[in-house]
């Protein structure tokens, strides 16, 4: 069951944005659909590698990017957007079924 985060600040509090931003809080998961990514990026983020959760496999295409939806907050809180997209290149990911072990749960600096 993925963390429940709390929402979005949009005082000025929670960058929309941030390129020093790297993972800084995983946690542990129980035979989940997961992706494993290699300089992925999220909300501007430098590139990063690690597995996150996904919430579906659907993948979006956005400017020549894979997209996909994960469960990871970004400076603590959810992102005002359905989910987080983690944006990844062709070929520098692995889809990963049942899987156990650590998920990146939270960008920030």
């Amino acid at each position: 069951m993925p963390a429940n985060y709390p929402v979005w600040d949009d005082s000025g509090i929670t960058p929309h944005t941030e390129s020093s931003a790297r993972p800084t809080r995983t946690r542990s998961v129980s035979n989940v659909l997961a992706i494993r990514v290699r300089g992925a990026t999220y909300r501007g983020s430098q590139p990063l590698d690690g597995v996150f959760e996904l919430v579906s496999i659907k993948v979006q295409m956005v400017n020549g990017e894979e997209r996909f939806e994960v469960y990871c907050a970004w400076f603590g809180v959810k992102p005002p957007t359905k989910y987080p997209r983690l944006s990844v290149t062709s070929g520098n990911y692995e889809l990963l079924h049942g899987y156990s072990g650590k998920v990146i749960d939270n960008i920030s600096a």
